[in-house]
């Protein structure tokens, strides 16, 4: 199939080949968005469900987040109350955090992340959470989790890159992320440890 303005071979089903297409989106020199109302005042909270002042290409007091639809915002203030109540769950927190860290360590066996987690580790969150809880070293809490010194993090007791995997469903994964094989640690220890196997602190 040949593009109807500029004649180039392009994909079944499309009109116009991508230059082409994005041509037909400029007018008068600008770019035309057509996700975007340009006349509209007001914007939707799609946390608080109220209307608020808005003005394309300027900023205001609300902070409007686009969703993937294009039709979803979302107002500063509100966003950042139910931002600091999820940094305040322990739970949300870990799970956020375990999904950075496993789209990480995929991403180094040349892997990608398919999706949620989950549905691909033997455990829920709230078991990782009472299985770390259990081994915590006085001074460890989740006010102190996270990167840095005076800090922890959670470590593979057998590290990573020790099993081989292509994807989340073979066994290498499932082996590395098992539960037994997670641990709680002092961020300045799990950063010498690195990927040492038999690693003791000096």
């Amino acid at each position: 199939m040949k593009c109807v303005d500029c004649g180039k071979s392009i994909k079944k089903r499309s009109m116009r080949c991508g230059s082409c297409a994005r041509k037909q989106q400029w007018k008068d020199g600008a770019f035309v968005n057509i996700c975007i109302d340009k006349t509209a005042t007001t914007r939707k909270c799609a946390y608080c469900g109220i209307d608020h002042p808005w003005k394309f290409g300027e900023s205001n007091e609300y902070w409007l987040m686009r969703k993937k639809d294009g039709s979803k915002y979302e107002c500063r203030v509100l966003r950042k109350v139910r931002y600091i109540k999820e940094r305040k769950d322990p739970q949300k927190r870990l799970r956020k955090a375990v999904s950075t860290l496993i789209r990480d360590c995929v991403n180094k066996h040349g892997a990608f992340k398919n999706g949620s987690f989950p549905k691909y580790v033997e455990w829920t969150v709230e078991e990782l959470k009472t299985h770390l809880e259990d081994q915590f070293v006085d001074g460890m809490s989740w006010k102190n989790y996270g990167k840095g010194a005076g800090k922890w993090s959670i470590d593979h007791i057998i590290p990573d890159s020790y099993f081989k995997y292509s994807s989340m469903e073979d066994d290498g994964f499932k082996q590395s992320w098992a539960l037994d094989n997670l641990q709680p640690m002092w961020d300045v220890d799990n950063c010498a440890k690195n990927n040492k196997l038999n690693w003791r602190k000096a």
